[in-house]
């Protein structure tokens, strides 16, 4: 991963973006926070990053959690009985 201060940055986002690895990431910081980042994806790994992006998909995820706290689960078992699926 690396790390460019925004007022360091000063190359064109096609230059950042064609230094990219497959598995880098570049972090734009101001004043040392991070506020930014230009991560390598391939037309696979959209989809996934588009969900982790959603504030939609987040809060779904927070009321799934809140709710298995406050009421427990189901086991796989009983889900597939429920179903009706065989193990």
């Amino acid at each position: 991963m690396k790390m460019i201060e925004i007022r360091d940055a000063t190359a064109a986002l096609k230059d950042y973006a064609d230094d990219l690895g497959e598995d880098d990431t570049i972090v734009l910081t101001e004043n040392g926070l991070p506020v930014a980042a230009l991560t390598a994806i391939d037309a696979e790994d959209l989809e996934s990053a588009q969900v982790a992006a959603s504030d939609k998909f987040w809060e779904i995820i927070l009321r799934a959690r809140e709710r298995y706290v406050a009421e427990g689960g189901i086991s796989t078992e009983d889900l597939r009985a429920e179903l009706g699926i065989e193990a």
